[in-house]
Order: C-alpha cells, then sequence, then structure tokens
C-alpha cells in the first residue's frame, strides 16, 4: 500500500514539474509546452478473484509516468 501511495505521489511530482516548466517557460520564444502521459503498474501476477463471476481481475500495484512528451503546435508569430 506504501509503494501505491508513493508511486502516486511521484507522478504527481513530475506532472506538476512539468507544468512548472511550462509556466516558467510562457514568454520564452519558440519554446513549445510540453505534456505528460500516465499508465497504471499493473503485476502479472496480483489477481483479484471477482465472486460474481468466477474471473480474476488485475489489481493495480500505482502508477507511473509513461512519457512526457513535447507538443509542436503552430504557436502566434512574434518578432
Amino acid at each position: 500500500a506504501l509503494y501505491i501511495a508513493g508511486s502516486g505521489i511521484q507522478t504527481q511530482q513530475t506532472y506538476v514539474d512539468v507544468i512548472s516548466n511550462n509556466i516558467a517557460n510562457v514568454n520564452t520564444i519558440g519554446y513549445k509546452r510540453d505534456s505528460v502521459s500516465f499508465s497504471q503498474v499493473v503485476s502479472g501476477n496480483s489477481r483479484t478473484q471477482n465472486a460474481s463471476t468466477n474471473e480474476g481481475a488485475y489489481r493495480g500495484n500505482g502508477a507511473s509516468v509513461n512519457e512526457i512528451n513535447s507538443v509542436f503546435e503552430n504557436g502566434d508569430l512574434r518578432a
């Protein structure tokens, strides 16, 4: 349980860092903002049994940053 909470905190801290960097560079000419994508950490051997269907479901083991991408959209032209 502590690992799950810790991974969530680290993931959210990375998100805050990326957003802070975007805000800090809002007036930087030519800067392209970054975006973060997340993924759920699932372990293959941590299945829970569903009593109503007798099928197992995977239990999440936390979150992680999948990737950080620069967004290359066209911006305003500035001189």
